[in-house]
């Protein structure tokens, strides 16, 4: 006997309900459901996936992970766009692709992407919350055994992982992993009735769980509009406990503006302007041409001091490569303020009185002569810093104290362990120059023109306020001249000055590979009057003694 056939209406309804299976969009795909297309022993599927961006923006805003962007760069090639890493991971890959060209195959990873090699490579690869990946304080390099010299002399450690011989662990070593946590953070974020342990254990619940994720993400990441790149973090409720912040306020703006702040670990100097720059720092216009209070925003500044070890970019559309841009997202405020972002990247060489200080390498300057400032016994990237001027001045450095002969200022810093010997290290003059040099690791002095020595890889140290210090010799100096200028440097030192691309407390601009970008600069030759009258100023002096 034949089956009964359904009803006419029911068939309707049973193919109606087909096409809105077959047509169901891809965003209520699980993660479960698209597992078995991630292919072998590779990120790449996951990585286009949303949740895995969600994941990430959660571990670094929940659990606190400390990660940045890594941009390609000479010598440094990227196996998929743009990588992310510790801040002082990225800093040392970048130093050791000066001497190495290196080609990063993986660097942070989230606990997704870490589940996926764990499930399908053959090689060693760690389970979820045990990769230093997941801290972004590991790199893939493809070149191996052959990167070792560079990286190792730029901080890392190559552990030759059997099966794994492309890992380097980079520094900060022992960072804790909080993967695992971060994305229990996050699926109890959005399932308030059905929580997991927040135990930052990959378990068989926490793994179905992650198995249950949308492909496409959660409806809430948890981390709000505040957000943090480099060194700072815009917040939109108010200041951040135990950090240094500063009001975001424009007043003439009643769209929720009067509770943001712009904050950091350490008082960077950052200052707020909402009636234009402020003289005497650096400063870039915070603008968004959408808002319905634009030209209120016209005038508004966000400023650093000149001698920063950070320089400033707006961007009203999207990040800017290479930079740490940090989101300002005012949620109440309808101007598209959700695509504008401040920033930052450090800077490296700093100029003031005819002097530059620079600390990852010499300047591209052919103009400039320089001298090294390595200390063997310091291992804190000291072998790569130089101190440069306009004109050959006979600078020496001696790290076995004062040279005889010379006009020697000891250059130290009491935060250093006696081991790294900064007792016994020297900068020196000719005795007869016009020239005096004063040594402060406390700051900079008034009234002199000081050149910032910055070692951002020796900060837990002390080296982020000390200064050099360059002056007229007090005795024996010629009576007639300019007046004095740039706070105390005769004439002489004020045309030697003027020789430096910016200004004489800013930091390197023009032609110096350490800045790629910045106000005009020159690379001239000193002028032959400025020779004639040092080698005048020398035999007036000769004369005298």
């Amino acid at each position: 006997m034949p089956e009964p056939r359904p009803a006419p209406l029911l068939r309707s309804l049973f193919v109606v309900c087909g096409l809105l299976a077959l047509s169901a969009p891809a965003s209520a795909q699980t993660v479960g459901d698209r597992w078995g297309t991630i292919g072998t022993c590779s990120t790449g599927t996951i990585r286009s996936w949303p949740i895995n961006d969600q994941i990430a923006r959660a571990h670094r805003c929940l659990g606190g992970v400390e990660i940045v962007p890594i941009v390609a760069r000479r010598n440094l090639r990227l196996l998929r766009g743009t990588e992310w890493g510790h801040a002082r991971t990225r800093d040392a890959v970048y130093r050791a692709a000066e001497s190495q060209s290196l080609q990063i195959n993986t660097a942070y990873r989230t606990v997704l992407e870490q589940h996926g090699l764990d499930q399908t490579c053959t090689s060693a690869a760690a389970a979820p919350g045990h990769s230093n990946h997941e801290t972004g304080t590991a790199l893939d390099i493809q070149q191996a055994g052959s990167a070792r010299a560079a990286l190792e002399g730029a901080g890392c450690d190559w552990p030759a992982i059997p099966g794994d011989l492309v890992h380097y662990n980079c520094p900060p070593f022992g960072t804790r992993i909080t993967s695992v946590i971060a994305f229990q953070r996050l699926w109890n974020l959005n399932h308030p009735s059905d929580r997991i342990a927040e135990d930052n254990s990959f378990g068989p619940i926490t793994r179905g769980k992650l198995m249950a994720s949308p492909i496409a993400g959660f409806a809430n990441d948890g981390c709000g509009c505040d957000d943090t790149a480099g060194p700072f973090t815009f917040s939109c409720d108010g200041e951040e406990t135990g950090a240094t912040c500063v009001s975001l306020d424009e007043p003439a703006d009643p769209d929720g503006w009067d509770d943001n702040f712009l904050c950091s670990e350490t008082d960077l100097g950052f200052r707020w302007s909402t009636d234009g720059p402020i003289d005497g720092m650096r400063c870039v216009n915070v603008t968004e041409s959408a808002d319905a209070h634009a030209a209120d925003w016209a005038d508004d500044y966000a400023c650093l001091p000149e001698d920063s070890p950070y320089e400033l970019a707006w961007s009203g559309h999207d990040p800017i490569a290479g930079w740490d841009c940090v989101r300002w997202n005012e949620t109440d405020d309808p101007g598209t303020w959700n695509d504008n972002y401040l920033c930052s990247r450090r800077v490296h060489c700093f100029s003031a009185g005819g002097l530059t200080f620079c600390g990852n390498g010499p300047p591209d300057d052919e103009a400039l002569t320089c001298v090294s400032l390595e200390s063997a016994e310091d291992p804190d990237t000291w072998h790569d810093n130089v101190l440069c001027a306009a004109m050959d001045l006979g600078i020496v450095w001696s790290t076995e104290g004062p040279v005889d002969g010379m006009r020697c200022t000891l250059v130290d810093e009491p935060g250093e362990p006696a081991e790294q010997s900064w007792d016994d290290n020297y900068l020196c003059l000719p005795d007869d120059s016009p020239y005096e040099l004063t040594w402060s690791s406390e700051g900079a002095i008034d009234g002199v023109a000081c050149v910032r020595f910055y070692e951002s890889a020796d900060l837990d140290e002390g080296w982020g306020d000390n200064y050099l210090c360059i002056g007229a010799a007090p005795e024996e100096m010629p009576d007639a001249g300019p007046p004095l200028l740039d706070g105390g440097v005769t004439g002489f030192d004020a045309a030697l000055a003027s020789t430096d691309a910016g200004d004489s407390t800013g930091s390197l601009s023009g032609s110096c590979a350490c800045r790629a970008s910045g106000p005009g600069g020159s690379d001239r030759a000193p002028p032959p009057w400025l020779a004639a009258l040092l080698g005048l100023a020398v035999v007036w002096r000769r004369g005298r003694r």
